[in-house]
């Protein structure tokens, strides 16, 4: 499923709010994919998905997959795991070539290790208890990393996700980008308004202050 959004640029940030609700869920009983074009070009950029949980193992799994050169932010799985979890990166933090500020973070993408993906999160019922591993759960905001990879250039952004109960089961909230190429961009950082969208707020509010004298 490709995703139609909204779209702001300003200030060499865009932004964009996704139109149809993308989410990860631990109830799915087959293959939930969701593919993320980010800048809208009509190609995916990610996917998204929720993999049930087996017969055997019982676990089910969110992952999020980068597409061609693409890459997320990403923590080794603790030994003896394998694979790789997907960085819940605080907001405010600078997403570039370094990431320097994330604790054990490094740029993950489908050659990074024999899987492919990284792992948003994982649970299974054992002894009638929830085990839950990831980075998200419990978290009502917090924001994935990437580099959008387009004609040999990066373009960083970031992914906020919603996943505020302590189960795998969240939504993709919003995402913006750098549209300068190398360029690093604030975790969470949205475009101001316009100064002439302020004007024209202020333009309104003057006018109707002039009609309604008494109450201004």
């Amino acid at each position: 499923m490709l995703i139609a959004s909204e779209t702001v640029r300003s200030q060499g940030i865009v932004y964009v709010t996704p139109q149809t609700q993308i989410f990860y869920s631990d109830g799915v009983f087959q293959t939930l994919n969701f593919n993320i074009d980010i800048n809208g070009d009509g190609t995916p950029d990610f996917i998204l998905s929720s993999l049930p949980g087996s017969s055997s193992t019982g676990v089910f799994t969110a992952i999020f997959t980068p597409f061609g050169n693409n890459s997320v932010v990403a923590i080794p799985e603790p030994p003896p795991d394998l694979g790789y979890l997907v960085a819940a990166v605080n907001q405010g933090t600078s997403i570039g070539s370094s990431l320097t500020p994330i604790l054990n973070a490094q740029w993950y993408n489908n050659q990074k290790d024999q899987f492919g993906y990284a792992t948003i999160g994982a649970e299974a019922l054992i002894d009638q208890q929830l085990s839950v591993i990831g980075n998200f759960a419990g978290l009502s905001s917090a924001y994935i990393g990437f580099d959008l990879v387009d004609n040999g250039n990066n373009y960083y952004g970031w992914i906020q996700v919603s996943n505020p109960l302590n189960d795998v089961y969240g939504d993709i909230v919003d995402w913006a980008y750098q549209s300068s190429p190398n360029t690093s961009i604030i975790v969470g950082a949205v475009p101001e308004p316009s100064a002439f969208a302020l004007l024209a707020i202020g333009s309104v509010s003057l006018i109707w202050c002039s009609n309604r004298r008494r109450l201004c």
